[in-house]
């Protein structure tokens, strides 16, 4: 998922998106997510564990988010299935609605402490200039 005004930080990203889905593929991760800041606690992201795969190093979070991100489509129609989402009239999206779930996790690209790896020009805010 990426939207019009998000702009990925090459200088930043070595990996391809074959390995990057293999590793989410091998370790069941069903939301990995490219960070707009520095890897690191901060925000609604509470943990920061590190986490490895073949040379791919990556972040365990608490919570998912609309920033740049592949997921798993199964799971998500999974939690949609369960029940687990139900979009409120005030709800900032589906990645809410699931990060509140108790037993969900997303993983961010790079170790504590990687630099960003998305950039956000914040379209919606320039459309009216």
């Amino acid at each position: 998922m990426l939207e019009h005004d998000w702009q990925f930080q090459s200088a930043h990203i070595n990996h391809s998106l074959d390995k990057i889905l293999l590793a989410m593929q091998i370790l069941g991760i069903y939301h990995f997510r490219f960070n707009k800041r520095t890897n690191k606690i901060g925000g609604w992201d509470k943990i920061m564990d590190p986490l490895s795969f073949k040379g791919l190093d990556m972040c365990l979070t608490n919570i998912l988010s609309n920033n740049p991100h592949v997921i798993n489509r199964k799971k998500y129609l999974q939690f949609i299935e369960a029940g687990l989402v139900q979009i409120q009239p005030i709800s900032f999206g589906i990645e809410e609605v699931i990060s509140k779930h108790p037993k969900t996790w997303g993983v961010i690209y790079g170790p504590p402490g990687h630099p960003a790896t998305v950039e956000h020009s914040d379209g919606k805010k320039k459309r009216g200039k």
